[in-house]
């Protein structure tokens, strides 16, 4: 076996670790008489890259006597649950569409979405009115992408509801990640789904752009990178 092919990542990991073991034996000791609190957050699926740095940076709120926590969900539905039902002070990952769902939570801080979502539909659907009576498939509750789904339809005039198929709106149904929610579309699950823009290649692909797989496929909303954020929400209470 090839061993020098690991030397990178070995080299990259012991890198890390020094870092993170330089940053705690630097960090600042709490101050006698500040507040001593632990907070935790929910986030919506297995940690990546990009929260690695908030780990970093929850360490240096030590300092003014704040412990952070972080719970890591299976996916953005149980997240925003978790939330609503006190396991967690903040959920990562809320949009407005938490203030859509009736629950009472505020967005109190975020970040700028890095990555572009569209719709696409199946059948030889190319627009929103041709989906009434069908069901949209998207992350669910409290996410992003569910927002989006209010958001454009509603821009579109078209009814939506979370309860099932009916004649006169659209479903909104709560699917899974990338892979399995365009298996749904393929298989006729839905008629439309909601997916980051990098799945539109494969979904362009003339072995599965076919009636065989549900298609032909059109996408009929798209949002750009700078038009929502992900948010830091909270209970109201």
């Amino acid at each position: 076996m090839n061993l020098f092919k690991y030397v990178p990542l070995l080299i990259s990991i012991a890198l890390v670790l020094s870092m993170v073991s330089y940053a705690e034996m630097n960090l600042p000791q709490v101050s006698a008489g500040q507040t001593n609190i632990t907070l935790t957050i929910g986030y919506p699926n297995s940690m990546d890259e990009s929260e690695v740095t908030d780990q970093y940076a929850y360490r240096l709120l030590v300092a003014e006597g704040i412990h952070v926590i972080p719970t890591f969900y299976d996916n953005p539905s149980l997240d925003y649950k978790g939330l609503i039902a006190g396991q967690q002070e903040i959920s990562y990952d809320e949009t407005e569409g938490s203030l859509l769902s009736g629950q009472s939570t505020t967005c109190v801080g975020g970040y700028m979405l890095a990555g572009t979502y569209l719709a696409v539909a199946g059948d030889g659907i190319t627009s929103a009115s041709q989906l009434l009576g069908k069901t949209a498939e998207d992350f669910g509750p409290g996410t992003i992408e569910r927002y989006l789904d209010y958001y454009w339809f509603g821009q579109a005039g078209v009814p939506t509801n979370t309860i099932g198929p009916n004649p006169n709106s659209v479903f909104l149904k709560t699917g899974g990640e990338n892979v399995e929610t365009v298996h749904d579309l393929e298989t006729g699950v839905a008629q439309i789904i909601l997916v980051d823009d990098f799945i539109l290649s494969d979904l362009q692909n003339p072995s599965i752009n076919n009636s065989a797989h549900n298609g032909p496929f059109h996408f009929i909303f798209y949002a750009p990178s700078n038009d929502y954020d992900t948010c830091l929400a909270v209970r109201d209470d």
